[in-house]
């Protein structure tokens, strides 16, 4: 565990967070096939099922119609409940060296931890909104906004992971965690899951602006949306996985410096997994 009165570098925590993302990766490789397998079930029924008119709708320029934009922004709130219980293993992991292999683990901490990645998906699609609505340059601030929110608050999800009980309240203790770790906590994140996300964002454009050819090339539909589907979720899981795994070595650097009496740091009592 990354417990030290050094202060680390955020290339050390990006170094770390890649490691023990691969090491969860093989050692609790059941439990990550069980989440690719649940968010390939829930997309066939939004992208492949209803065939070439609810994919092609995400091309530059397409019809996107009311009731798939509905069904997709349905469907990845979904994913993101599904992906929960994957996020508070690898940090259990990470923090705990505890390993969940079952890839269907719905309990308190899980929901808790569903619903706050719901809140910040939710937080997300409304500058999504703003940026369509009203401005470009209102929507991007917004986005700003939210980066900085999420580098004040990452923190709380390794406490809701860990069972973590403070006094203050897990935001509260959040934000004083981050005092003084922020840039810290931002440049973190910028070594890690946005580099993938934008490789992730890459991917899905040059496969948009490609299928048409690939589909009059004779390419079957079949077989695209099934890579389609595929490609998209390993990125998910690996966006979770990756993200679970930053917030997990900041933590562990942070909590020990603000380690009050009355909090219980489940995470300080064991061994972590890649000391």
């Amino acid at each position: 565990m990354l417990v030290t009165t050094e202060r680390p570098t955020a290339r050390r925590i990006a170094g770390h967070a890649w490691r023990s993302l691969f090491q969860a990766a093989g050692q609790l490789a059941p439990l990550f096939l069980g989440s690719l397998a649940l968010l390939v079930l829930i997309n066939t029924r939004s992208v492949w099922l209803p065939g070439y008119q609810a994919w092609v709708s995400q091309l530059p320029g397409g019809p996107l119609g009311l009731a798939n934009a509905l069904i997709l922004t349905i469907v990845e709130f979904l994913g993101l409940i599904l992906l929960a219980p994957l996020a508070v293993a690898i940090h259990r992991f990470v923090l705990l060296g505890e390993m969940c292999k079952n890839p269907i683990l719905f309990n308190r901490t899980s929901l808790r931890f569903a619903a706050l990645l719901v809140l910040f998906e939710l937080a997300k699609l409304a500058g999504a909104l703003v940026q369509l609505r009203i401005s470009t340059v209102v929507g991007v601030l917004y986005q700003i906004g939210c980066f900085i929110v999420i580098c004040w608050t990452l923190l709380v999800f390794p406490s809701i992971a860990v069972e973590e009980k403070t006094a203050d309240g897990l935001f509260r203790t959040a934000a004083a965690r981050a005092r003084g770790n922020s840039w810290l906590i931002a440049r973190s994140l910028l070594l890690t899951v946005y580099p993938l996300a934008v490789v992730w964002v890459v991917l899905l454009l040059t496969y948009n602006f490609s299928l048409m050819a690939l589909l009059r090339s004779g390419v079957p539909q079949s077989l695209l949306s099934c890579c389609y589907v595929l490609i998209n979720n390993c990125f998910k899981i690996a966006l979770i996985g990756l993200g679970a795994a930053t917030a997990s070595w900041l933590y562990s650097y942070a909590a020990p410096r603000l380690a009050q009496p009355d909090a219980s740091f489940a995470c300080l009592s064991g061994q972590g997994a890649n000391e």
